[in-house]
């Protein structure tokens, strides 16, 4: 139910954009107008944050990241950026966390609970060991990451009622590389 939720919502908005592509720079400022600003990340939301870091050669300025762990001790947070993987991937483990978590999102897919994204319930348990247990046919390591939260600005919550527009958010705001070469390494060496 919730994945022909998703795919419809996903393939009306490519549409209502005559492409994919179109539809991915439209999401860049979709996603800017619809998302809750916010300081304090949860685990099991997603977000989209401007990310700046000396300490890396390659990164995403622009991370769109479903947060799966917060280390206040370090503080570091840990997510899935979804920029580091190609569009059928995203979309697969988009729409197999929608499904896993049917209870806590469908209501907000079906504007049951029409609530800010900040005052959606999380999807909660998510660690990592579930992510590595749901996700064997995708190596999706590759595409978890540590940020540091002095370092991040501008944080965004996206509610799960336009996570279909996240899927489609596809724009290069890599330092150091290209979209097209972070998902040919993908492609090439990852994926098996």
């Amino acid at each position: 139910m919730i994945n022909r939720i998703f795919e419809s919502n996903l393939k009306s908005y490519i549409k209502n954009n005559r492409e994919y592509k179109a539809a991915s720079k439209t999401a860049h400022d979709d996603l800017n107008r619809i998302g809750i600003s916010t300081i304090r990340p949860e685990i099991g939301k997603l977000y989209l944050f401007e990310y700046e870091t000396p300490d890396e050669d390659v990164y995403d300025m622009l991370p769109l990241s479903l947060i799966i762990d917060v280390k206040p001790e370090t503080g570091n947070l840990v997510g899935l950026n979804f920029h580091y993987l190609p569009r059928l991937e995203r979309e697969f483990i988009f729409n197999r966390i929608l499904n896993s978590y049917y209870a806590i999102v469908y209501p907000y897919l079906k504007g049951n609970l029409i609530k800010k994204a900040t005052e959606q319930h999380s999807i909660k348990p998510m660690n990592y060991s579930m992510f590595k247990e749901g996700f064997k046919k995708i190596n999706f390591e590759y595409a978890i990451k540590q940020y540091k939260l002095e370092r991040i600005a501008e944080m965004k919550c996206i509610g799960y009622e336009h996570w279909y527009i996240a899927n489609c958010h596809n724009e290069n705001y890599f330092h150091g590389s290209t979209l097209a070469k972070i998902h040919e390494f993908f492609t090439r060496y990852i994926k098996k």
